[in-house]
């Protein structure tokens, strides 16, 4: 009885997985990318670093990529207040293109490296890129997790196309399944839960698995989206 209660709690999960309403993260019109209000306006309009934002930021780290044909070429800053970065925090982004810039982004709360991600605790990379097509890619940055939060950190997702960036995600994610590119897909929850050692203490921070499952994948030269409980 047991096993067959499990088999059917599987396959409903399964077929709930397979139903679940998949959309476009973006729209593409031309050149411009245009994201969708319900991925982009979960955190609050001002980030806390707002009263910041004119003061002098310090680069911490700096990353030269190129779309996939080599045409165009770009700078990935990430900097903050301080003159120097305390274990890979930073504060803001900045996507240049030709000396001019064209994102620059705060974090709601400090960013971090992508190790939850990627799931892997050893990874100290500041992005994830996810080439779309000849001129465009998707870069993923994430957000700090605070100790006794079981919200999730931030992930940011930034499409750049030919000589935009644009933001077209910001919610949060740890992910408990990811696929690097070229076959790119994560799987996360908003929600986060303790890895526990033999002894009960917390090691370690994972997806939650009760909370809503999320999944983003790439799909020709676009990003989907879908959802399930």
């Amino acid at each position: 009885m047991g096993k067959l209660t499990a088999s059917l709690g599987i396959a409903y999960m399964t077929l709930v997985s397979a139903t679940a309403q998949t959309v476009d993260l973006f729209k593409r019109e031309g050149k411009d990318i245009i994201p969708k209000e319900q991925f982009i306006a979960f955190y609050e309009k001002e980030s806390i670093f707002d009263y910041a934002k004119e003061k002098k930021t310090h680069i911490y780290k700096e990353f030269d990529t190129t779309s996939s044909n080599g045409i165009y070429q770009y700078k990935i800053s990430m900097g903050g207040l301080s003159p120097n970065s305390e274990n890979g925090i930073y504060e803001n982004l900045n996507i240049s293109y030709k000396g001019k810039n064209i994102l620059h982004q705060y974090g709601y709360a400090p960013l971090w490296d992508v190790s939850l991600l990627t799931m892997n605790k050893d990874d100290r990379n500041y992005y994830i890129k996810v080439p779309l097509d000849d001129n465009s890619f998707a870069l993923l940055f994430a957000g700090l997790v605070f100790d006794g939060d079981d919200e999730a950190g931030e992930m940011i997702i930034v499409v750049v196309n030919q000589d935009k960036a644009t933001m077209v995600y910001d919610r949060p994610a740890c992910a408990y399944s990811f696929t690097p590119a070229p076959n790119f897909a994560i799987e996360f929850t908003e929600k986060t839960d303790d890895i526990l050692n033999a002894d009960g203490y917390a090691i370690g921070t994972k997806a939650d698995m009760k909370a809503t499952k999320h999944k983003i994948w790439k799909e020709g030269n676009m990003l989907k989206y879908k959802k399930w409980n």
